[in-house]
C-alpha cells in the first residue's frame, strides 16, 4: 500500500473519516484515519474516545498544527503537551520526527504533519517527506506499508565492514575504488595533525620514586576491570590475558618492567587501525561525515592502564590539578561539575547578582595537542624519570592505516596530537589543560571538563562583569596561541543565567569575533535556563525521555525482539538514568515535579513488560523489581553528598577557609541533608572519611582466594573441612587466627570477630550493606584482636571484599580505603598478614562460630 496524504485546515473540527484499505498483494485489513485540525492546534480531547477504540493494525496521519520537542520543535504548546501525553500512553509510534513538512510565509519551517502507526505495523512501514511542495505550503508526506512476510533481522554485536558506503565524494569527484577511498580517508585524518618545533627535554631531574617504582602483579590485575574490547592490529583480545595463569602473568609483568626501564615502545604499540564510522544524520558521501575509531594493541592498553593508575594517584594525592578541573580523574566526575555550576547560579540569584557565562569550544582538541609542550608540562607538574620518557617516546612517530570496505590504506604518520583509543590520552590531556586556570582573572570562575570550558562571573555591576570576562577571554586567546590550540568563536556561546533583567546584551569577542548569545545553555547534559531553572531542567530531561519511550515502543514486541528483562534494563539505564544523573539538582523539587518523574518511569515499564494501562503502579514496580523513581532520586542525592563529605579535601565542592575545608552546598541542600541524616540517626563522626593512596605491601600482605583446594563451593562440606584443617597445619601453623562475619536482617546489621582467646559482636547502622559490614568486621578485628609480633591469618567468607582489595584503586569504596589503611598500618608491626577466603556455611568451626555470634546479635531484640 502506498498513500500520499493530503492535508487541509479549518476553523473548527468538521468531520472525521474512517477508511478501510486493502494492502496490495492481499493480507490483513489496515484502518486509516484521516483527521482535520483546528487553526490553533489539534485538541486530542475531542476525539480521544474515538482513537482509543481503534483496533490494530491502524495508522493516523494529519496536519495536527502542534509543536513539541518530541517531533523536533524548539518549544511546546498546550495542545502539543496533551497530544504527547496521549501518544506516550497509546499503542502508537510516531514515524516522522525530524524533517519539516510546513513552510510559513516568513520561510520558517516546522513539522506539523504527523504520521502514527500501530506497533504491529512498525517493521512493515516507512515514512518520508518529498522535497517538492507542489505549490503548497505543505510538503507531501509519503507513507509506505507492506504486510508481506519479511526476513527476520538480528542485531549484530560488531560493526559490519560491508555496511560501508560504496561511493565517496572527494574534490567534486566520485570515488568508488575501495583502495583509493581508504587512502583518501588516511590523507584526511593525517591532515588533522600539524607539526611543531621540538623542545630540549631532560627527564631524569628530581625523579619521583612513586611514579617510577617497579610494577606489581596487583597493578597488572587491573586488566580484570577492562572491557573485552575489539583487538588491535595483533588480533589479541583482552580475554586472552584474563585467562592466563599466574606464571604467565608474572612473565608478562617482567617484560613490561623491561620496557619501562629502557623507555622502549614496540612499533606495534604505536600502530593503529582506524575504522571510519558514519555520524548520525550526516551525508555519507562526504569524508567529513565519518568519525574515526582507532583499534590499538591490547598489550599497549594493559601497559598504559598501569601507567595511568600511577599518574592519577600522583595527581590526586598531591593535589596537582585545580579543583575546578573535571573529567576522567578520581572524584572529578560530571555530577560534581554540574552541581558546582548549579550552586554558583543559586548563590548569584540569592544575592541578586548578575550572572553571565561563556562556553568555549576547542577545535580538534586531542588532535592538536603540542607533544613537546605536553611533556614540558609533565615535567613542571612533577612527572619525571622513566615514566615521562616512556610517554614521550610513545607519542612520537605513531602510524595508522584506515580499514575501509575490507581494504587497508597505505601507512600514514601522525606528527602531533594524542592517539585515539589510548587509555593514557585522557589523563595526558588533563595535564595539558592544567595551567589553563592561569588565564582566569580575579573575580571570574571557570569549570573545565576535558576539552569543554565554561567561564562565568557574578557581580552586581554588569559593567564589571563585561570588563572581567573580556579580559579573561583575551588571556585565553593568548594561551591558546602559545600552546597551538584554536577555539571557534562561532560555536562558543554566552548566556545570562541570573534572575535580573538585562536590557542590553553585552558584546564579548574572541580574537575580534563576537561570541553569539543564547537564552539557555546545556552544561554536561543539564539544561540551565534564565527563567524557572528547576522546571527547565526537569522538562529538558522529560522531553529526552519521551523520545526514548517512543523508541522503546519500536522494539517492545510480544512475539519477537528483546526479552522483558532486557527491556527493563533499557528502561532503567536509558530512560530513568537521566533523572538519576541529575539527582543532586532535582532532589529538592516539590512533590508535583517528582510525580512527573514517576509517570515517566511507569509509562516505560508498562511498555517493557507489556502490561495493560490499568495495572497498579505498586504491582508494576514489584513485577519489574524496581524502586520508585522519586525515592531513588532522593537516595542517590544523599549518597552523592555523603560521598563528597567523606572525601572532603579532594572534593571539588569543598572550599578552604583558613585551615578548614567547608563544603559548598545550597541552603535547601544543607537543610535536606541535615534532615535526612537526622531521620537515619547518623552522626557526622560516623562517616568514613578520606581515601588512601597507599600501595598494598606484597611482601608482608597476602590475599588468597583460589590457591588452595578447599576454596571451592562445589566440594562436599566434609572435604572442605578436612582440606582446610590440613592447610592450617602445613602453611599457617605459626599464625594467630581471627575469623570475622556479618549478618543483616530487615532492621539490624551486626558484625562479629572471633579469635582463640576472645570474641566480640557489634551492631552497626542498619543502612550499611552486607559488603560494608563484612569489611568493617575485618577493620574492627584488626583493632580489637590483633596481637603484635606474630603473623595474622584473617578468615572471611566475603569473596567480594577480598576481590575489592585485590583490585584496589582510588575509585574503590570508602570502606575499602579504610581497610587498606589499617592493613598497611598493622603490617608494620606484624611479620605477615594473610586474608584467606573460606566457603560460607561449610562446617568450618572458625567461620561457624563467627556466623553464630553475628546472627545472635541480629536476631536478639534490642
Amino acid at each position: 500500500m502506498r498513500t500520499i496524504s493530503n492535508y487541509y485546515c479549518s476553523e473548527r473540527l468538521l468531520s472525521t473519516d474512517r477508511k478501510l484499505f486493502r494492502p496490495m498483494g492481499g493480507g490483513r485489513d489496515v484502518r486509516e484515519t484521516c483527521l482535520t485540525s483546528q487553526k490553533l492546534g489539534f485538541d486530542i480531547d475531542i476525539i480521544r474516545t474515538l482513537l482509543d477504540t481503534l483496533t490494530e493494525p491502524s495508522f493516523i496521519f494529519a496536519d495536527f498544527n502542534l509543536h513539541h520537542p518530541l517531533w523536533g520543535s524548539n518549544d511546546s504548546s498546550r495542545f502539543g503537551n496533551k497530544f504527547a501525553d496521549w501518544l506516550t500512553d497509546s499503542n502508537c509510534v510516531i514515524l516522522n520526527t525530524s524533517t519539516p513538512t510546513h513552510t510559513s510565509p516568513g520561510c520558517k519551517q516546522s513539522l506539523l504533519d504527523l504520521t502514527f502507526y500501530s506497533k504491529s505495523l512498525l517493521c512493515h512501514s516507512d515514512c518520508f517527506v518529498v522535497d517538492s511542495s507542489f505549490e503548497s505550503d505543505h510538503s507531501p508526506v509519503v507513507t509506505t506499508c507492506t504486510l508481506f512476510q519479511h526476513k527476520q533481522r538480528y542485531l549484530t554485536e560488531n560493526y559490519d565492514d560491508n555496511n560501508s558506503f560504496n561511493v565517496i565524494l572527494v574534490n567534486n569527484t566520485y570515488v568508488t575504488n575501495p583502495s583509493e577511498q581508504s587512502n583518501f580517508f588516511a590523507d584526511f585524518y593525517g591532515k588533522s595533525f600539524s607539526e611543531h618545533e621540538p623542545l630540549s627535554i631532560q627527564y631524569t631531574v628530581d625523579v619521583e620514586s612513586s611514579l617510577n617504582s617497579n610494577f606489581h602483579l596487583q597493578e597488572y590485575l587491573a586488566i580484570k576491570n577492562s572491557k573485552t574490547a575489539t583487538p588491535g592490529p595483533d588480533n589479541i583480545s583482552a580475554t586472552f590475558f584474563k585467562k592466563l595463569n599466574v606464571n604467565a602473568r608474572l612473565y608478562i609483568l617482567e617484560q613490561f618492567q623491561r620496557i619501562f626501564d629502557r623507555m622502549h615502545v614496540p612499533k606495534t604499540w604505536k600502530h593503529a587501525i582506524i575504522i571510519p564510522i558514519p555520524k548520525p544524520n550526516k551525508d555519507k558521501l562526504l569524508i567529513t561525515s565519518y568519525r574515526p575509531i582507532a583499534l590499538t594493541s591490547v598489550f599497549s592498553k594493559i601497559f598504559e592502564r598501569i601507567i595511568t593508575k600511577k599518574i592519577t594517584n600522583f595527581l590526586t594525592s598531591r593535589k596537582k590539578l585545580n579543583p575546578r578541573q573535571f573529567g576522567f580523574l578520581p572524584y572529578r566526575d560530571n555530577r560534581v561539575a554540574t552541581y558546582a555550576l548549579y550552586s554558583a547560579i543559586y548563590k548569584a540569584r540569592k544575592e541578586k547578582k548578575c550572572f553571565l557565562g561563556v562556553s568555549l569550544d576547542i577545535q580538534k582538541a586531542y588532535d592538536s595537542v603540542y607533544i613537546d609542550g605536553l611533556i614540558y608540562k609533565c615535567l613542571e607538574i612533577g612527572i619525571k624519570g622513566n615514566i615521562c620518557g616512556w610517554i614521550h617516546h610513545s607519542l612520537l612517530q605513531r602510524t595508522f592505516q584506515v580499514r575501509w570496505r575490507k581494504t587497508l590504506s597505505d601507512i600514514s604518520y601522525l606528527h602531533n596530537g594524542l592517539p585515539q583509543g589510548s587509555v593514557l590520552s585522557l589523563v595526558l590531556f588533563a595535564i595539558f589543560m592544567s595551567d589553563f586556570f592561569e588565564t582566569i582573572e580575579h573575580g571570574v570562575e571557570c569549570l573545565v571538563f576535558a576539552d569543554y570550558i565554561f567561564i562565568f562571573c557574578a557581580h552586581q555591576s554588569l559593567e564589571y562583569i563585561t570588563k572581567k570576562l573580556q579580559k579573561t577571554i583575551d588571556n585565553v586567546y593568548q594561551w591558546c596561541t602559545y600552546w597551538k590550540l584554536s577555539i571557534s568563536a562561532e560555536k562558543s556561546t554566552i548566556a545570562d543565567l541570573s534572575s535580573k533583567t538585562i536590557l542590553d546584551r553585552i558584546n564579548i569577542s574572541f580574537n575580534g569575533v563576537r561570541i553569539p548569545w543564547k537564552e539557555s545553555i546545556t552544561f554536561l547534559g543539564i539544561h540551565f535556563s534564565k527563567r524557572n531553572q528547576n522546571r527547565s531542567i526537569l522538562n529538558s530531561i522529560r522531553n529526552k525521555d519521551i523520545k526514548r519511550i517512543n523508541a522503546l515502543k519500536r522494539i517492545a514486541f510480544k512475539h519477537y525482539g528483546p526479552r522483558a528483562r532486557d527491556l527493563i534494563i533499557l528502561t532503567d539505564n536509558g530512560i530513568c538514568s537521566f533523572f538519576c544523573y541529575a539527582s543532586q539538582i532535582i532532589n529538592k523539587l516539590p512533590d508535583s515535579h517528582m510525580k512527573a518523574c514517576n509517570i515517566i518511569q511507569t509509562k516505560a515499564l508498562r511498555i517493557a513488560l507489556g502490561v495493560p494501562q490499568w495495572t497498579p503502579n505498586k504491582v508494576l514496580l514489584q513485577m519489574a523489581d524496581q524502586e520508585i523513581l522519586s525515592e531513588k532520586i532522593k537516595r542517590l542525592s544523599l549518597q552523592f553528598f555523603i560521598k563528597q563529605i567523606s572525601i572532603n579535601p579532594l572534593s571539588s565542592i569543598y572550599k578552604k577557609d583558613s585551615d578548614q575545608f567547608n563544603i559548598i552546598l545550597t541552603e535547601p541542600d544543607k537543610i535536606l541533608l541535615s534532615n535526612n541524616l537526622s531521620d537515619l540517626n547518623i552522626n557526622w563522626e560516623y562517616i568514613i572519611f578520606g581515601p588512601t593512596f597507599l600501595q598494598l605491601p606484597s611482601d608482608s600482605l597476602s590475599i588468597v582466594t583460589s590457591k588452595y583446594c578447599f576454596q571451592s563451593k562445589s566440594l562436599p562440606h566434609s572435604c572442605i573441612n578436612g582440606m582446610f584443617k590440613e592447610t592450617l597445619r602445613n602453611d599457617f601453623n605459626q599464625y594467630f587466627i581471627i575469623s570475622t562475619d556479618a549478618s543483616k536482617s530487615q532492621r539490624i546489621t551486626s558484625i562479629a570477630e572471633v579469635s582463640e582467646f576472645s570474641s566480640f559482636a557489634f551492631r552497626i547502622h542498619h543502612t550499611n550493606s552486607i559488603f560494608t559490614a563484612e569489611a568493617l568486621a575485618i577493620c574492627q578485628a584488626i583493632d580489637d584482636l590483633a596481637i603484635p609480633d606474630k603473623p595474622l591469618l584473617f578468615l572471611t567468607d566475603s569473596f567480594s571484599v577480598l576481590l575489592a582489595l585485590q583490585n584496589f584503586s582510588s575509585k574503590s569504596p570508602s570502606v575499602i580505603h579504610k581497610l587498606i589503611h589499617k592493613l598497611v598500618e598493622k603490617s608494620l608491626t606484624n611479620n605477615h598478614i594473610t586474608l584467606l577466603w573460606i566457603p560460607g556455611h561449610s562446617t568450618i568451626l572458625w567461620n561457624e562460630k563467627a556466623d553464630f555470634i553475628a546472627k545472635l546479635v541480629t536476631e536478639h531484640s534490642p
